[in-house]
């Protein structure tokens, strides 16, 4: 429900339906759900819809909630559907796992007492069929009520594994079985006439290390698939030697390991009846499955998203496929692909991890129209598989979402050469053509049907997310179908047409780029005749990240209150090559800060904004708000081995207002920050899990932040500070609100209890951009 007022679009904008779990029911049948933000209720909801698609038709019907579903998956041959729930009641929450074998509840059991919450993030969770579907893989939370002769157990420290994650400490793979399995390879349906049927079990499994895979630190097991009944592949997340798990929201470079995890005899048998397979001991109120694990990948590469392919004949796994960064260094750079093939020979013994190859490496420093390299999400699509071409010589694809530039693309990738093509319709184009948006759009891929569809979305700051159908030919062309849209206001899509996008180059500053969101009227918004728009300047944080053309609910608001934004995509940006990443380390603060004025005083030259009507906006990250701090200040930071710079001090006028999220403001106080290694390897100091700060090392860090010029910041400052951020704390915003307020600068600060680093509560969200709204509109009269 949204408001009519002319400053209401944010409110329509944020309540559009999201994608989360999308899956093919058949060729013809797709169930996705969407999350939808609740201002009303100041809640997220769940909602569902079904398409039903011919090649001349489509319909659909929505299921309007379906908030107790926190996970489900369809088998591999449509044959069940399996639900992780969740129910909140007045004594409390109670979960439990469902096999549905269509409308008919084929197995169900509640686990309220034997785990934790479910794992259903896009790190720690599992949700994968045998391939008999008789048994199902999925990660919660240990149990907190293990009996245990220590008086202390209670209380003693166990690590999370950071922000949005603090809950998460010990994720456990769960196995769920209702069914013993008669055939390896094929998925047998349930009989009806059976006289009752088998008692379902849970078994938590542990595992023993092989001498030659032992680790002196602990590792836990997520991200688990099946690739036979006996054999699982999943992600080990390790613990530093000092005892941490380092906050790996965002962060693609930390020590973890595939592993093939196998399963004993004795967890594949269920006699009718039977509570639990036989062998399994007692741990607490669960049982307990010990299996063997053996690493597949080596310590220098932090590998995760493990997926099987599967021979679509005999139904046996052929190749297994990982994604991978360098352990260390940047927290996100350019991402490898591997694979290793599975024999079937080789079953029971572990595959020999000496003949992985790597199918897409590093793109080091790439031609403007080349490929950059793959800089795809944390994880693969849960199904990215295709098979294309004539079925006695079909070929296997990956099909995944990848950066290019400032947009993210569909890219088609050769499981057996490693070739890599875009498919995205209006490749390489950067400006809106006579059909609208075609080659701006960001699109986001979601699923396959593992033969010749793929779903995804696509976007653009004035087209909100469009489902898109993809149908491939034999020779891997592909025709796209818009089979959703959403639903907008009449005012709404009429105030859209009034913008335009654009992806602008900043000369002789190759590859920076930004991209303009402006009215297609030279003056709207203007303060008074002959004024500029007031242009905002959004650079992303990270700084490893990068701002495309995909579609973001506030950004798109603000243009419509008549702003002109910039975001620039600045050295250290994703997508243009990993060169361009390891350009920014030892020189964060430095080149990011020249890259983001650059940008603005480009848009001067080109008469789209005027300088001294320019402001900053965070988006809650360290590195935006470090950007914004020193800018505000007028001030280059002295951060070695670049020498000190006065760029922006040559231009006091640039910047007249700053809205700051979370902001890191003395990089040598971090310490307690989920990412401690953040501060270290983007300031060029080397970091090891002994690390401490000497007083050498936070004199640079304290020179390169912005606490050290705060006595030269004019422009006006609001702070907004998510009370249980992990990433920057608290105090780092609040010390540098009383730096400034002591000063007798001008500065506002909002807290939001309950709220983490990106104060993305449905409520929260919402006042955090008014109030910024409203602080540029004071002070860019």
């Amino acid at each position: 429900m949204s408001d009519s007022s002319p400053h209401s679009f944010y409110t329509e904008l944020s309540e559009l339906p999201v994608p989360t779990s999308p899956q093919f029911v058949s060729s013809d049948l797709i169930r996705v759900s969407f999350s939808v933000r609740d201002h009303q209720r100041n809640l997220k909801r769940s909602i569902q819809k079904t398409y039903f698609i011919t090649p001349t038709s489509l319909s659909s019907s929505l299921s309007q909630d379906s908030s107790d579903i926190q996970a489900s998956l369809i088998s591999p041959s449509n044959a069940r559907t399996a639900v992780l729930r969740e129910l909140s009641e007045q004594s409390g929450k109670k979960r439990f796992v469902e096999i549905w074998a269509g409308s008919r509840l084929e197995a169900s059991l509640q686990v309220t007492s034997t785990h934790g919450s479910f794992a259903t993030d896009d790190i720690l969770s599992s949700l994968s069929f045998s391939p008999t579907e008789s048994a199902l893989l999925y990660t919660a939370e240990a149990s907190t009520h293990t009996p245990s002769s220590d008086p202390y157990a209670k209380f003693r420290f166990t690590p999370s594994f950071g922000e949005t994650l603090c809950t998460k400490k010990r994720p456990t793979i769960f196995l769920f079985r209702w069914r013993s399995p008669s055939s390896i390879t094929t998925p047998i349906p349930f009989k009806s006439t059976q006289s009752s049927p088998p008692t379902p079990t849970l078994s938590a499994l542990t595992f023993v290390l092989p001498a030659q895979d032992a680790s002196p630190v602990p590792i836990l097991l997520a991200q688990a698939i099946f690739a036979s009944e006996s054999r699982v592949f999943a992600t080990g997340y390790e613990h530093t030697q000092d005892g941490r798990l380092l906050g790996i929201k965002g962060c693609f470079n930390r020590p973890t390991g595939i592993w093939a995890l196998d399963i004993p005899p004795q967890g594949l048998d269920l006699s009718q009846g039977q509570a639990k397979p036989e062998g399994e001991s007692k741990g607490g109120d669960k049982t307990e499955l010990t299996c063997t694990l053996h690493r597949l990948t080596p310590p220098t590469r932090s590998p995760r998203s493990p997926r099987v392919l599967f021979d679509p004949t005999s139904a046996s796994p052929t190749r297994l496929f990982w994604l991978s960064n360098p352990t260390g260094g940047a927290h996100a750079s350019c991402v490898s692909l591997h694979s290793l093939a599975l024999l079937p020979s080789a079953e029971g013994a572990a595959p020999d991890p000496t003949s992985s190859q790597t199918l897409v490496d590093t793109q080091w420093d790439p031609k403007p129209d080349e490929f950059p390299g793959f800089y795809t999400e944390y994880n693969l699509p849960a199904s990215p598989f295709l098979r294309l071409g004539p079925s006695a010589s079909a070929s296997s694809y990956i099909v995944a979402q990848s950066l290019w530039r400032s947009r993210t693309v569909v890219l088609l990738i050769n499981v057996d050469t490693g070739v890599v093509r875009n498919v995205t319709p209006g490749a390489g184009a950067g400006e809106e053509n006579e059909d609208g948006k075609e080659g701006l759009y960001s699109w986001t891929v979601l699923t396959t049907n593992h033969r010749d569809l793929v779903l995804c979305t696509r976007s653009t700051p004035t087209t909100p997310p469009e489902i898109m159908l993809g149908r491939f030919d034999a020779s891997g062309g592909v025709e796209w179908r818009v089979i959703d849209k959403p639903v907008l206001s009449d005012e709404l899509q009429t105030a859209l047409t009034s913008l335009s996008t654009s992806i602008l180059p900043i000369p002789s500053r190759y590859p920076v780029e930004t991209i303009v969101i402006k009215s297609k009227s030279a003056l709207a918004g203007a303060a008074g005749e002959g004024l500029k728009p007031y242009c905002i300047t959004i650079p992303h944080g990270g700084p490893h990240a990068t701002s495309t053309t995909a579609f973001s609910a506030g950004t798109t608001a603000l243009a419509l209150e008549g702003y002109t934004l910039s975001l620039p995509n600045y050295t250290g940006s994703l997508g243009f090559g990993q060169t361009h990443v390891d350009a920014l380390l030892g020189r964060c603060g430095a080149l990011d800060v020249e890259d983001c004025v650059a940008s603005a005083l480009h848009l001067v030259r080109l008469g789209l904004a005027q300088e001294g009507r320019q402001g900053l906006w965070g988006t809650g990250s360290p590195h935006f708000c470090l950007i914004s701090l020193l800018a505000s200040a007028r001030h280059r930071p002295c951060t070695p081995p670049t020498p000190p710079h006065t760029v922006i001090g040559q231009h006091p006028t640039l910047f007249t207002a700053a809205v700051l999220r979370n902001p890191v403001i003395s990089s040598g106080q971090l310490s307690i920050s989920d990412i401690p290694d953040w501060y270290y390897e983007e300031f060029g100091l080397p970091f090891a899990p002994s690390s401490l700060i000497d007083p050498p090392a936070y004199d640079l860090l304290f020179r390169a932040s912005p606490i050290a010029h705060v006595h030269g910041v004019r422009a006006p400052v609001l702070i907004a500070l998510g009370e249980d951020d992990l990433r920057v704390a608290p105090t780092q915003g609040l010390t540098y609100y009383h730096a400034l307020k002591g000063r007798g600068k001008v500065v506002e600060m909002l807290c939001f209890p309950g709220e983490t680093h990106a104060i993305d509560g449905v409520e929260a969200a919402k006042v955090s951009w008014e109030a910024g709204r409203d602080w540029f509109k004071t002070f860019s009269k």
